[in-house]
């Protein structure tokens, strides 16, 4: 019987060690049944084996994977949904998260500034709907940490465009870096050196322009 309660307890202190909700790309907007892409993600769980994502909906939707922790999703209907995140960790238990969602109709208003960003050409000027995506994945060696890209949408690659990102290391200072991204190009990928050694490394802010 103590054996029992031990290992329930022990299993939900981990639940709670890692609990965090889903959380949005543009937080604090209004999301709209509009073909716009909107972005969701969890941020790195220590240990994790596998992040597993799915929606509960009243109304139709469409998934884009942008790496294990993200997501990009185009509701199709107005209504509540709920964006779902399974975690498996190492040792096999798991872990959910989830964030709540209200879908609005339509609304020529309704796209978001920053997600629909302006392409510059010679004779005219093109919205591009895409989303961006950066997060950090595998640090190797001592210090060499893999930082991914994705562009994602109905619109995704058209254009080339320069993304400025930070990365933390250790929870301590952030540097800023540099990436372009040639046009047709939806994902790709770059390595940028940590302190010695680099524990953990994630990104916490990013930009971008045509």
């Amino acid at each position: 019987m103590k054996k029992l309660l031990f290992v329930l307890f022990l299993s939900f202190a981990c639940t709670t060690i890692y609990a965090q909700e889903v959380k949005e790309t543009n937080p604090n907007q209004p999301t709209y049944a509009n073909g716009d892409s909107y972005g969701y993600y969890v941020d790195n769980v220590p240990g994790a084996y596998s992040y597993e994502w799915s929606i509960e909906a009243s109304g139709d939707y469409t998934i884009y994977p942008a790496g294990d922790r993200w997501i990009d999703v185009i509701f199709s209907d107005p209504g509540s949904y709920r964006i779902i995140c399974l975690v498996t960790l190492s040792d096999f238990s798991e872990v959910t998260y989830s964030l709540g969602v209200t879908v609005t109709s339509a609304s020529i208003l309704g796209f978001k500034p920053d997600l629909r960003a302006r392409l510059k050409t010679e004779t005219s000027k093109t919205l591009v709907d895409e989303s961006i995506t950066v997060y950090t994945s595998a640090i190797t060696g001592a210090n060499d940490v893999q930082v991914l890209f994705y562009r994602t949408g109905p619109e995704a690659g058209q254009g080339e465009i320069t993304i400025t990102y930070s990365v933390r290391f250790n929870e301590g200072n952030s540097q800023t870096y540099t990436k372009v991204m040639a046009s047709g190009e939806t994902e790709s990928t770059d390595h940028v050196q940590g302190p010695n050694p680099t524990a953990f490394a994630e990104v916490t802010d990013y930009s971008w322009m045509y």
